[in-house]
């Protein structure tokens, strides 16, 4: 895979990890209040589709990235698993 790909691929990660941060931002926003169960749930399928496609460009990510880089994403993938615990434990208990 060329420096060209690897580099669509970083940025393709770069912006579902954008996303998914807004999303999740969003979800603790309207998980607040009772009245939002619908909009809650709305984000909840859009977190967990975003979250898909983050992880299947992550894994590209990995296979391209230098030995050095690894580490870093793979610490920044692991948050992201911690917040879709998180998220999955909170709709459970909602």
């Amino acid at each position: 895979m060329g420096s060209e790909d690897y580099q669509r691929l970083n940025r393709s990660r770069s912006a579902y990890q954008a996303q998914l941060t807004k999303t999740y931002r969003e979800l603790e926003v309207q998980m607040s209040l009772q009245e939002n169960a619908e909009s809650v749930t709305v984000l909840n399928e859009k977190f967990i589709g975003l979250f898909v496609k983050f992880r299947d460009v992550h894994v590209e990510v990995l296979k391209c990235c230098q030995p050095d880089e690894k580490e870093s994403y793979e610490d920044s993938f692991d948050t992201r698993i911690l917040r879709c615990s998180r998220m999955d434990i909170r709709n459970t208990i909602a």
